[in-house]
């Protein structure tokens, strides 16, 4: 018993408490801690949002051109073979399939611009986040006593002001836009392949 409490009273080394942090499960409430830092970046993620929707619109126009030039850019002949029908092509419109490489070469030139857009202001958005935690963080370590700094190595203070919230900027730049993006596109082809094709 005497054992027991002795381990449970030792001081644990640098590693030890990194592995401990590590290990620890993440804690849902410092998801609305960081919900005052969105405040005022909010214009930013909304632009952000509209830009997304804007790209994944253009990106479902993909498949209307491909349509156009294969439904009525080529010109078909129905011929009976048997008991089933064959379709061969005789000709080409070449006004429908210019029209359609255009709208092609259009989408992917907007799909750049509105990408770029959006990685532009979900990024300064996340970078504006980041500045104002570690302004907080700076702030909140100013604040604290003496005896802390004297129990704590400063390397793991500077750890935890530098590099650890350095790990949340892919998270806050990369991460949300791409989640949205991806809902967005899985929402907007199922309603689409439901259109088409319910019963497929």
């Amino acid at each position: 018993m005497a054992a027991e409490r002795n381990t449970n009273l030792k001081v644990l080394s640098d590693i030890e408490l990194e592995e401990k942090f590590a290990n620890q499960q993440l804690n849902r409430n410092m998801f609305w801690r960081l919900l005052p830092l969105l405040k005022p970046v909010k214009h930013y993620i909304l632009t952000a949002v509209v830009m997304e929707i804007i790209l994944v619109g253009f990106v479902f126009l993909r498949p209307y051109f491909i349509q156009q030039a294969i439904d009525h850019g080529l010109i078909y002949q129905t011929e009976s073979v048997i008991a089933t029908s064959q379709k061969l092509v005789t000709g080409i419109d070449w006004q429908v399939i210019g029209w359609a490489l255009a709208g092609l070469a259009g989408m992917w030139a907007a799909r750049f611009v509105f990408a770029g857009l959006s990685q532009y202001f979900s990024g300064t958005a996340a970078i504006r986040i980041l500045n104002q935690l570690r302004v907080d963080l700076f702030t909140h370590v100013q604040q604290l006593s003496v005896a802390y700094f004297d129990r704590t190595k400063s390397g793991r203070i500077v750890s935890r002001i530098d590099r650890d919230i350095d790990a949340l900027e892919p998270l806050l730049i990369q991460g949300p836009p791409e989640i949205f993006s991806a809902l967005l596109r899985f929402v907007m082809a199922a309603s689409i392949l439901l259109w088409v094709s319910p019963t497929l």
